[in-house]
Parts: C-alpha cells; structure tokens; sequence
C-alpha cells in the first residue's frame, strides 16, 4: 500500500506541552526535586507523574479554580504548591526538601554569583522567576562566566548573562524577579527519624 499523509499535516504542526497551558511553576517544583534527588536513585516516571498530580490538585485549590492551568502562577502561589508537593505520599520513603527564604533584590552578577556559592555548599538548586521578555518558572543547575544553566521544562537550556536585567526596570531583556534555594533538609521537618537504640524520635527544624 502506497503511504498517504493526511493534507493537514504540510499545514500545520502539532501543539506541544506548555502551549496551551501556563504549568512552568510546577514543572519548576518537579525538575528541582529530580536534580535533588537524582545523586541518591533519582525519581522514576511514576513518582513524578504522582508529585504532578498532587501539585495540580494544590495548584487548583483556589478560588479561581482552573485559573493556575492558563494564566501561570505567582511565586507565592508556587511555594504554597511546592509545599504540599513535598508531603505527598510519593515522597515519604525520601529525604525530606526544604524551600529557604526567597532571594530578592538581585541587582548585579555578583549577587547571583554569592547566591549559587551558598546554593551549592548546601548541595542547593535555584527556582527562578524570570519575566520581561518571558515570563517563565524555571531551575537554575549551574553558572559560567558566560552562561545561567538551566533545568527547564522548555526547549530553553540556558540563557546568556548580558541579556539578562538583574533589576526591575524592563528594558525589553529578560528580568529575573527572584530566586529560591530548594535543597536536602539536614533534619526531617516532623517526620520520624529513627534513633540508634531503634526508637523514634520527632524531629523539626
């Protein structure tokens, strides 16, 4: 049989994930758990499909209901949904996460530089809230001299330092709004933690 192509597909293309949806700000929450956990087994197919699941409903879980899907997230909403991705049940046999204080105010290179310094002694990753040119959830891996690496959602693998605003005035660059160090808890954030005599004991930060 002679293969014959439908006529619409030399007219059009497919949509892609992300296109008709604004659900960076989880993919964000999601990536950064994988990069986290990756040096310990990593994250299978499932238990991210589970930390989706249970962000989406978070996510959801406002008075504009649906809104989250299609217009995007602030970073205050993230961090409500990050929360309650970190006690999904998927996550329970892991070592516990923990969002440090959000860093703002980033206004040369050598602020984010310091930033990733301190990231990275604590075996840290960034979630990034870029905007300007974009607006975009994303994770922050690594820097250069040259280069913001990241650990995106998108086709965007990084971007270059001289088109990057690292302050509030859009001059048609891209801005980064803020940053959040998420990274291993040294303690257990209330989970139990066995002791050496074999008892438990509650521990909190």
């Amino acid at each position: 049989m002679t293969s014959k192509m439908h006529p619409g597909a030399a007219m059009t293309e497919p949509w892609q994930q992300g296109n008709l949806d604004a659900l960076c700000g989880l993919y964000a929450i999601i990536n950064a758990l994988r990069l986290l956990h990756a040096p310990t087994g990593g994250l299978s197919r499932q238990v991210c499909k589970t930390l989706y699941r249970d962000g989406l409903e978070a996510a959801c879980r406002t008075r504009d209901g649906l809104a989250p899907i299609f217009d995007g997230m602030t970073q205050a909403r993230q961090m409500k949904v990050a929360k309650a991705i970190f006690k999904s049940r998927a996550l329970r046999d892991r070592a516990p996460s923990v969002l440090r204080k959000p860093q703002t105010g980033i206004v040369c290179n050598a602020d984010l530089d310091r930033i990733w310094q301190d990231c990275l002694g604590r075996g840290d990753v960034l979630l990034a809230d870029f905007d300007g040119r974009i607006s975009h959830h994303t994770v922050i891996c690594g820097l250069s001299d040259a280069r913001i690496f990241l650990f995106d959602s998108d086709n965007m693998r990084f971007v270059f330092r001289r088109t990057l605003q690292l302050s509030a005035t859009p001059d048609g660059k891209l801005i980064l709004n803020s940053v959040v160090p998420i990274g291993p808890c040294s303690r257990s954030l209330g989970r139990k933690a066995h002791t050496r005599n074999g008892r438990s004991a509650r521990q909190t930060l």
